[in-house]
């Protein structure tokens, strides 16, 4: 059995964006936003991902793996310093009331020690819900940190575990929800059932190996594979991830042998 997101679906985005509301923002004034963005990114910076998440929503945060978000701020700290300062002639900030909710966007150019970004930040009531730095010296590198590959470890051994042993509702609620639209959870049932009548009674999960693919695109992708060994079959299965608002998701599992 094999299933993965259908191509068109596969798309990722490892810049983190809540759009949590279509706003029109106008002006207002550059100490405000300032004083956000340096909040942020002294968090971002001082490797201590608590800090950061404190300053997002909690419907955010709530979302987030901290593991990938830690490793994002490795990976601007690694390569863009500690930061600095604000540009004072390419920065703005804007802010509207919306049903009620206190809307700021602030965005500009973030200075660091060893480079420069362009920076987006959204705050509602004070959280930020949205945020997006893009660098020329901040790539997909950091998506390899080995925070992010024992967590996706770690879901994948859950996920095969549960569905060899017949968990179908756990194991269908880890996948991707792109996924769960191609498939009902009575039709995800339905697999589990079969694949485990005929491989019958798992014996044994053990981790094969690790690699990485699109490495460059937005479709950056982990695939990992284990030997599932059962009563009656064994094989190599892969099970892959991909990034999206700082969350990595299981979009893709294969039981004929991995590819």
């Amino acid at each position: 059995y094999k299933l993965e997101c259908a191509k068109g679906e596969r798309r990722a985005l490892v810049d983190f964006q809540f759009d949590l509301m279509a706003v029109h923002l106008t002006g207002f004034e550059f100490l405000t936003g300032g004083k956000h963005q340096e909040q942020f990114y002294s968090a971002v910076v001082s490797g201590e991902v608590d800090k950061l998440v404190a300053q997002l929503a909690p419907s955010v945060a709530a979302k987030i793996d901290k593991p990938v978000l830690a490793a994002w701020a490795n990976g601007v700290k690694q390569n863009l310093g500690d930061f600095k300062s604000l540009s004072k002639t390419n920065f703005g900030t804007e802010t509207e009331t919306q049903n009620g909710v206190s809307v700021l966007k602030t965005e500009g150019t973030v200075l660091f020690e060893k480079g420069e970004g362009k920076s987006t930040i959204v705050l509602a009531e004070g959280k930020v819900v949205k945020f997006y730095l893009e660098s020329d010296k901040l790539t997909l590198e950091w998506l390899k940190d080995p925070g992010i590959a024992e967590l996706c470890k770690a879901r994948a051994e859950e996920f095969l575990t549960n569905f060899l042993t017949g968990k179908a509702d756990d194991a269908y609620a880890a996948v991707h929800e792109v996924l769960r639209t191609q498939l009902t959870a009575e039709q995800f049932k339905t697999m589990v059932a079969n694949v485990n009548r005929k491989a019958g009674a798992m014996k044994s999960i053990a981790f094969d190996s690790l690699k990485h693919t699109n490495t460059e695109g937005e479709s950056f992708t982990i695939l990992l594979y284990y030997k599932v060994v059962c009563a009656n079959d064994s094989t190599m299965a892969e099970v892959t991830f991909q990034f999206k608002d700082m969350a990595a998701h299981l979009n893709s599992f294969d039981f004929t042998g991995g590819s």
